[in-house]
């Protein structure tokens, strides 16, 4: 089944009264993820599942104790069924 998930990238490089500000903030992108043919989703039951594996595979993709990108970090927002057409 594929699913739209919504994600922003934010550089967590700033001081922590500045991470909200909208210059620091990516907008907000769609990626379509299928958990039929990407091995990533296989595992995943729900939209739960399927958010923290997108985070997981951005964020942590090698270690649980490495960041990829040290500068910056992707949020899900919003996971949902994409439409059957």
């Amino acid at each position: 089944m594929n699913y739209h998930v919504h994600y922003m990238s934010i550089d967590i490089t700033l001081d922590d009264k500045l991470l909200d500000h909208p210059d620091n903030l990516c907008g907000i992108s769609v990626a379509t993820v299928n958990t039929k043919s990407n091995p990533l989703y296989w595992h995943c039951k729900n939209i739960r599942e399927i958010e923290q594996a997108y985070e997981r595979h951005h964020n942590f993709p090698t270690n649980d104790d490495a960041v990829l990108w040290p500068k910056h970090k992707v949020k899900v927002i919003k996971v949902e069924p994409a439409a059957v057409c």
